[in-house]
């Protein structure tokens, strides 16, 4: 089998792991963890810190970043509306190794649960993820009784802007409710979608998203939105054991829907 470029960056980031004592535990996430790698693969790491050390560790991500590229990133970027501690950086070539820091144990979030592999583990930090993974819901699921109330409203809003014609940015908000909102509650995430639910609700779904901006199909799409949506809760409900949440505008809001 040919090698990948991500192999290269595992190897070096688990010699790096091996010898910096400060380092608990090196979690390998992602493609290469699900054993899906190719060229166009990225090395996702979390490294768990000793307790008190990450700070010390952080100082040094771009060193550490730089060791495992095996050479000065070409660009890098600090995505902080994602979580705190977390780097990415590419080579010229465009391999990219994407790294998180945590500290005595790794947090646990969707992409773990997909799969991870520990090939440094100084603490039992794989094992008490698993069970951590297992116990709980993953950090990015969603706080449906928060949102839900809301997420009607937002319908009704939508409708709104549909009968004063911007036709655009309703269809742009159906995309990011579909996305940020019934996804999550289905179970999946976009770039998972295809990977993680049945054909029976990827057909549902392709159903709910508008195919153009004229009127008569947003309003089609913002219907069939409303009605996946009220069938993700009871999924999540379902799945999480959690009590269904209530709106009581969601009969009148239904029927405003209907009236488009």
């Amino acid at each position: 089998m040919a090698t990948l470029p991500v192999d290269g960056l595992l190897r070096r980031a688990r010699d790096w792991a091996e010898r910096d004592d400060r380092v608990a535990a090196l979690i390998v996430h992602g493609s290469v963890a699900q054993g899906r790698a190719d060229a166009w693969s990225d090395l996702d790491l979390v490294v768990v810190a000793r307790p008190g050390a990450r700070d010390a560790l952080w100082a040094e991500h771009a060193a550490i970043a730089a060791r495992i590229l095996d050479g000065a990133p070409a660009w890098t970027q600090q995505p902080t509306w994602q979580r705190p501690f977390r780097y990415q950086a590419w080579r010229a070539d465009l391999v990219e190794l994407d790294l998180t820091l945590d500290e005595g144990d790794a947090v646990p979030w969707r992409s773990l649960a997909v799969g991870f592999v520990a090939p440094v583990d100084r603490t039992g930090v794989a094992d008490r993820l698993r069970t951590a993974l297992a116990d709980r819901p993953h950090d990015d699921e969603l706080d449906v009784p928060a949102i839900h109330g809301g997420t009607w409203v937002w319908l009704k809003w939508l409708a709104g802007r549909l009968r004063h014609g911007h036709c655009w940015f309703v269809r742009h908000g159906l995309d990011d409710t579909l996305n940020t909102r019934v996804l999550p509650l289905l179970g999946a995430t976009p770039y998972e979608m295809e990977r993680v639910l049945d054909e029976a609700d990827q057909r549902r779904l392709r159903a709910a998203y508008p195919v153009s901006t004229e009127a008569t199909e947003l309003a089609r799409a913002l219907r069939a939105t409303a009605e996946l949506y009220d069938l993700a809760v009871d999924r999540w409900a379902e799945r999480t054991g959690e009590q269904r949440p209530a709106s009581p505008l969601e009969p009148a809001i239904r029927a405003r829907l209907a009236d488009l």
